[in-house]
Order: structure tokens, then sequence, then C-alpha cells
């Protein structure tokens, strides 16, 4: 691995914030659409036959 360098605190304060909200921000996206079956659609019987 490369050694990293070292940043300044604060610098690095600000970045883990940033990168924290918007890890919670696509999570709460994610979780958005809710369990739900999938619509079922009534299946056509071919009139022609009948």
């Amino acid at each position: 691995m490369r050694p990293q360098k070292a940043l300044h605190p604060l610098v690095m304060r600000r970045k883990t914030r940033k990168r924290s909200k918007r890890k919670k921000r696509s999570l709460k996206k994610r979780k958005k659409p809710t369990k739900m079956k999938k619509m079922q659609t009534k299946k056509k019987t071919n009139r022609t036959t009948k």
C-alpha cells in the first residue's frame, strides 16, 4: 500500500462528513420504494378461440 499523504485535520473532517451525508442520502433513496408485490395484470384471454 502507498503511504497516505497526511491531510489537515479540518480538511479530513469536512471530507468524512460530506461522504457520510451522501451515503445516508443514497440509502434513503434506495429504501423509498417499499416492498410491494408486482401488480398483477389480468391475463388477456384469447377471445377468438372461445
